[in-house]
């Protein structure tokens, strides 16, 4: 298995402003150098 690192409070804050924005969840992804899944799983829980 790989290794999973959850997000920071800081990285839970852009990703949630982010998504608010409209950015897409590919370009969160690259700026906090996550996979794109990774940000789609973390926009449902919100």
């Amino acid at each position: 298995m790989g290794n999973y690192k959850q997000f920071s409070i800081e990285e839970r804050s852009v990703i949630q402003a982010q998504l608010t924005l409209g950015f897409k969840p590919s370009w969160i992804a690259v700026g906090l150098g996550r996979s794109v899944s990774t940000i789609g799983r973390a926009s449902l829980q919100w």
